[in-house]
């Protein structure tokens, strides 16, 4: 029995709690000479479990309530408290982690005449690897929401004071050799009774956006912000851009809206569309950043870029500091530091984030984030927890509040069928998170072998 019971916990508590559908089911020795909880996860995903345990033999007594800790492999504690019932919910856990709980059973309040487990083990168990399902892929098919368009963003309209529900899109999309940064209004998502037939209700306006660029400027990516001026919400918008004239040069530029939250509206002096036509004729665009700049805190190289949710005045950038690195590109964090201009961080000069790291996005669960991206030395997909009560101002993401390269996390994306995507079919590469109706979802880029890119859905479904 202890051997049975011992490499039970071995093999891994998941396929423990298989068998076990309620707190009833469990069943302790009654010969034993001193209590043995034999805690099991009831339920289990990638952020809660369910945890149950048999209560002390009759002979013992009903206790008072049972102290409780769980603490993660990384020795954070994830709950410690007191509870009335032989079973505890938890919830806000990390996802590919394992736990540990510790149970005494305390037979007055102040916890001094106490029965303690027999076991020398601390039961453990691992919270399930976060699985993002794509309605829209079967294999290496795909029958995307948006076809031929790249990063996607998303804007919450209902955490703004402005009385307002739904979510402003922005995008790229790419037609033949132009591009056209689309600022979108989505207004619901219709769910289907088996959580993966979705509908979008999404209004795309043809003059609110970035409406047209030649093929001398390439855009390699978009992100957007809402901004309070004089009292007023309106949309700021970023892009970077490349451009070969002279010589290669990158940029980053930014547009607010001077009609308020929902569009980018701009015309040239003829009542036209704007076009950016050369680096000089802009459409008015502010420079954030240009890698002609001579500043140890520029980029030479931007690639991608992803303002932070939840965080005053920081950016994602995917790229490079030296300009003739062929290597896979990094991931450094760029804040704004005045009369428009943004600078990498770093001391003394730009310094990664995390070296040779793609597709970077950050999803803000609560007050902790998470940082999803795209490992090139692997070949994999991984999450880091980034949280902003580690270090400095609690509010603010720093470089050293992010999780090292020993607390790695795995994240699946699964197809329709709920097999595992090829890297070589298709490639998360960008993504932005939204919540509606209790459900977790994921707008995102998807990259396939030709390099062609889609903004597809993915519904998590393990939370």
């Amino acid at each position: 029995m202890r051997l049975f019971w011992t490499l039970g916990w071995l093999i891994g508590c998941q396929n423990a709690a298989m068998d076990v559908e309620s707190a009833d089911d469990l069943i302790g020795d009654s010969d034993r000479p001193v209590w043995d909880p034999d805690a099991q996860p009831i339920s289990n995903s990638s952020s809660s479990s369910n945890v149950a345990w048999t209560p002390p033999d009759d002979e013992d007594g009903a206790p008072e309530y049972y102290a409780v800790t769980v603490t993660s492999e990384f020795g954070r504690v994830a709950f410690q408290d007191k509870v009335f019932e032989p079973k505890v919910e938890l919830t806000g856990l990390r996802t590919d982690t394992e736990y540990g709980i510790e149970i005494t059973a305390c037979f007055d309040q102040e916890c001094t005449d106490t029965l303690e487990s027999e076991s020398n083990d601390t039961p453990r168990w691992r919270t399930e690897v976060e699985a993002w399902h794509f309605p829209q892929i079967d294999g290496d098919r795909i029958e995307p929401l948006l076809e031929n368009a790249y990063a996607p963003n998303l804007i919450d309209l209902s955490t703004l004071p402005i009385g307002r529900d739904g979510w402003i899109v922005t995008t790229i999309q790419q037609n033949a050799w132009e591009q056209q940064v689309h600022v979108s209004t989505l207004r619901g998502i219709m769910v289907g009774n088996d959580g993966m037939d979705l509908t979008f209700d999404l209004e795309t306006p043809l003059s609110a956006g970035l409406q047209d660029v030649p093929s001398v400027i390439e855009l390699t990516s978009s992100s957007a912000r809402p901004v309070e001026i004089d009292g007023q919400w309106k949309l700021q918008l970023f892009a970077s851009l490349e451009a070969n004239i002279d010589s290669r040069r990158s940029m980053i530029g930014s547009w607010t809206s001077d009609t308020g939250i929902d569009g980018i509206s701009l015309y040239d002096d003829v009542g036209g569309v704007c076009e950016l036509v050369s680096l000089v004729e802009t459409c008015g665009m502010n420079t954030c950043m240009d890698s002609h700049e001579d500043s140890p805190f520029t980029l030479n190289r931007m690639e991608c870029i992803s303002i932070l949710p939840n965080a005053s005045n920081l950016m994602l950038v995917q790229g490079r500091a030296d300009a003739d690195d062929e290597t896979p590109s990094n991931l450094y964090l760029v804040k704004a530091v005045g009369n428009g201009v943004w600078d990498a961080v770093g001391d003394g000069a730009a310094e990664p984030l995390l070296k040779d790291a793609t597709g970077a996005s950050v999803d803000f669960e609560g007050d902790v984030a998470k940082l999803y991206y795209w490992d090139e030395n692997s070949g994999s997909a991984y999450i880091r927890f980034w949280d902003p009560k580690t270090t400095g101002e609690e509010d603010t993401l720093d470089i050293e509040d992010l999780e090292s390269a020993e607390r790695v996390r795995n994240v699946y994306y699964k197809d329709s069928n709920g097999e595992q995507m090829l890297p070589w079919n298709f490639k998360v590469v960008e993504r932005s998170f939204l919540t509606f109706e209790g459900k977790r979802f994921m707008l995102a880029t998807v990259e396939n072998a030709d390099g062609q890119r889609h903004v597809t859905v993915a519904v998590l479904r393990n939370p």
